[in-house]
């Protein structure tokens, strides 16, 4: 096996706005209720409304909009939710919910249940 050329090694780097730019769009989808497959082609359709540096440089996919929520924002949420619930000087109850999907696939989603005192609410979050 020959070693490549040290030139030939290319490394795309994304800037923040590209990453802010993905994950506001990633975040989007998932308060819309878009479907994931809705990202395929989407970055054509914004570099042609939008012709601008950070267009230039987005990219989206029905499989890359999956990753950057579950593994990108995700933990961020969950840790966000651990101190929620860390935080309040309350119980907090577990609720599930078992279901079989279309795909015939059995699915359990488990949301917690809790006072959220900076608010002054009782406050239901998916869990997983």
């Amino acid at each position: 096996m020959s070693a490549q050329p040290s030139g030939s090694l290319k490394l795309k780097v994304h800037d923040e706005d590209v990453l802010k730019a993905e994950a506001i769009w990633s975040m989007t989808v998932a308060c819309k209720n878009f479907s994931f497959r809705s990202c395929d082609g989407i970055a054509d359709t914004f570099r042609a409304m939008f012709p601008c540096q950070t267009t230039g440089s987005f990219t989206m996919s029905k499989s890359k909009v999956s990753y950057v929520l579950s593994d990108g924002l995700g933990p961020f949420f969950l840790s966000e939710l651990i101190n929620d619930v860390n935080s309040s000087d309350s119980v907090f109850t577990l609720h599930y919910d078992e279901t079989t999907t279309s795909q015939i696939k059995k699915q359990m989603d488990c949301h917690l249940r809790y006072w959220l005192s900076k608010k002054n609410e009782v406050c239901v979050r998916y869990y997983k």
